[in-house]
């Protein structure tokens, strides 16, 4: 990646990390100022919503001159590579300009890929091997466009056909394991690594994530009983071979409980939210798992309850990161506190029970009710 690109990435990382510290009360709005002027951002800075919409207004340009220029041809394998390659070169242009990071890029690049990938299929022309080696080139393609061009969502697609290549060979379980279990540690380690560009960080953070969910497939209960993995081969008729033990089925429950287990100790002892949340994940399919097997409750009350509260804990990340901590009139700050200008109800009501009654007062003499006056044979009240 050029150093160019690699700046705007940092500056980018800065300038967000100084907008969260001004959220947080610890830097003031004169800081914040300095910090952003001192790291300007030389690309345009578009809402999420416009980078998806703009992501398919140009796919929808690219596919309509893919069909309008060169067709669609299953025996004409090259027209997908030269088109890979026109869309590999406009990615270039794209984030060289101040047009990088709004979606355009996303999609040049995107379907450079998928180009590639399609190509590579037609060209080999078969069933069974050209699958496995399609397999292949697709994670090969999606981990070289992630490090050339910084889009961390092709780093997990890179691992989850990874994965998938293993799957397609004997043993393919045991290889899910293994790998599942060196890449875990790896991964954690690199996506925290302060030399990595933040994109490659947040990549091997997919690759993180994917790495887990494999090395939980590889060990669970029910996708051992299902044979889910061994159904990913390209020859069953050599099940019989992988065939796990009976006995063995006790210790496949037993590291279905203890993984996610693991996972969620590792996250609290190393404070990293990426490695709870992994936790949190493997232990919800667990959950799952263990409702498979033994029948208890309703699964679709409980996923729900979860949904409601994994809504609710987004919505209140996404209100407390926004502006003002607040999107169109909502907020997650409480609007009455003990802290603010104006009372709260509670402590208005502590502080009437707590005031003092007043003492009686002496008599003066004084009553009430008006004065009389008189004089020249007038009397009146009033």
């Amino acid at each position: 990646m050029r150093s160019a690109r690699a700046d705007a990435e940092r500056a980018s990382q800065v300038r967000d990390a100084a907008r969260d510290w001004k959220q947080a009360g610890a830097i003031d709005a004169a800081t914040l100022a300095a910090i952003e002027a001192e790291f300007p951002e030389p690309r345009l800075e578009l809402a999420r919503a416009w980078k998806v919409l703009i992501f398919v207004l140009v796919s929808a340009a690219i596919l309509g001159v893919q069909l309008a220029v060169f067709g669609f041809d299953a025996k004409a394998s090259g027209r997908f590579f030269v088109y890979a390659a026109i869309l590999a070169a406009v990615t270039e242009v794209l984030r060289g300009s101040r047009l990088s990071g709004t979606g355009s890029d996303a999609a040049t690049s995107f379907w450079a890929v998928v180009n590639l990938i399609v190509g590579f299929a037609l060209l080999l022309e078969g069933p069974e091997p050209p699958l496995t080696a399609t397999i292949a080139v697709a994670g090969m393609a999606f981990a070289a466009a992630c490090w050339r061009w910084g889009f961390a969502l092709y780093g997990g697609s890179a691992a989850v056909f990874g994965f998938l290549f293993l799957a397609r060979f004997p043993y393919g379980r045991l290889g899910w394991v293994i790998v599942g279990a060196a890449l875990c540690p790896l991964c954690a380690w690199l996506a925290d690594r302060p030399g990595l560009l933040p994109s490659r960080r947040r990549a091997f953070a997919g690759v993180f994530v994917v790495s887990a969910l494999a090395l939980y497939g590889g060990i669970n209960l029910y996708s051992r009983d299902e044979r889910l993995i061994e159904r990913l081969r390209s020859s069953p008729a050599a099940e019989h071979v992988t065939r796990a033990a009976t006995a063995a089925r006790p210790a496949f429950a037993v590291a279905t409980a203890i993984v996610p287990i693991f996972f969620l100790l590792w996250g609290g002892r190393a404070r990293r939210r990426l490695v709870l949340d992994t936790g949190a994940l493997l232990g919800a399919l667990s959950f799952l798992t263990l409702h498979y097997y033994f029948r208890f409750g309703s699964v679709a009350i409980t996923a729900f309850g979860l949904a409601l509260i994994g809504t609710a804990l987004w919505l209140n990340r996404l209100l407390a990161r926004s502006p003002g901590e607040e999107v169109r009139g909502f907020t997650a700050s409480p609007l009455l506190f003990a802290e603010s200008e104006t009372l709260a109800p509670a402590a208005a009501l502590a502080a009437a029970a707590a005031s003092p009654i007043a003492p009686p007062q002496p008599d003066t003499g004084f009553s009430p009710g008006g004065g009389r006056s008189g004089g020249g044979g007038a009397t009146g009240t009033f």
